[in-house]
């Protein structure tokens, strides 16, 4: 008796890949993927739970790589007052066999979701080293934005948990978010 081995059906369960893209108040964007060891089946769901809005987070917050040096080079740009630190999760699906041959894997799946865990809620901005550089130490100096200083435990952030050096108005620099 003679046992086949599907390479391709054990590695659409084995790898996923995590789709993301830095976008600008402009709506330019930059798409990035990484391949990671482990099962998407279940996990998109949770993840989407750990995002602000359900899709952006602060990649250098989680260990994931920013796209905004790509982004300002494949669009001819300096930071500008039309950029953040947010990147917008777009899917985490199974890897095809072309991706696992063709890209680098970038780590865990399992890891990553810890650290999005543990960040939920608490995405700092300053984190962006890129964009919000010259943010960083800013811890005493009031909320850019229009919301009002949180009186909980993070007295440094805004009540819509965004970090004081936000530089985000009443609403989201996103279309339809408000």
């Amino acid at each position: 008796m003679t046992i086949r081995f599907d390479m391709k059906a054990s590695m659409k369960h084995d790898y996923c890949v995590f789709e993301y893209m830095y976008r600008d108040a402009g709506n330019w964007n930059t798409h990035g993927a990484l391949l990671l060891a482990g099962n998407a089946d279940k996990a998109c769901e949770t993840l989407r739970q750990c995002l602000e809005w359900e899709d952006l987070f602060v990649a250098e917050q989680v260990g994931i790589a920013s796209l905004c040096a790509r982004h300002f080079a494949d669009h001819g740009e300096e930071p500008s007052d039309l950029d953040h630190a947010f990147h917008e999760f777009i899917d985490l699906r199974p890897a095809t066999a072309e991706e696992v041959a063709s890209m680098s894997l970038a780590g865990s799946l399992d890891e990553m979701m810890v650290r999005m865990r543990a960040t939920a809620g608490c995405w700092d901005v300053s984190m962006s080293l890129e964009v919000m550089g010259d943010l960083r130490g800013t811890a005493s100096r009031p909320c850019a934005c229009s919301h009002r200083p949180s009186a909980g435990p993070r007295p440094d952030r805004c009540r819509r948990r965004r970090h004081v050096g936000c530089r985000f108005p009443d609403r989201s620099p996103f279309p339809g978010r408000g």
